[in-house]
């Protein structure tokens, strides 16, 4: 039997369960690309910031597991242009912490 609010509990639950108990049972490179689907499915029941939540969570896992710097960039400024259109500023923050860290670790400007 399908839930009417299947897409809402999926993304919270499953939220919870990569982000807590999966990053620590399996290899954290099978786990990241997760939360994109956590992210979609946050969208789909207009849990915004569950979704935000989950972008950060991939691009943080992302950037720690060794991602391509100038890649994981541009990342960042899209996700920072998502928060800030959904008004997560929370979120925000940390988004620019880590375009500024991977800014500096490149050698290049912001305005680049």
């Amino acid at each position: 039997e399908e839930s009417p609010n299947r897409h809402a509990l999926r993304s919270r639950l499953s939220f919870e369960l990569d982000g807590t108990m999966k990053c620590v049972v399996e290899p954290v490179q099978s786990v990241i690309p997760l939360f994109l689907d956590r992210y979609d499915s946050a969208m789909l029941a207009g849990d915004v910031g569950g979704a935000v939540r989950s972008l950060l969570a991939y691009c943080i896992g992302a950037f720690h597991m060794g991602s391509e710097l100038t890649m994981m960039s541009k990342y960042f400024v899209a996700s920072i242009k998502q928060s800030i259109k959904y008004q997560q500023t929370f979120v925000r923050y940390l988004f620019m912490s880590a375009y500024h860290t991977c800014i500096f670790l490149t050698g290049r400007s912001s305005d680049e």
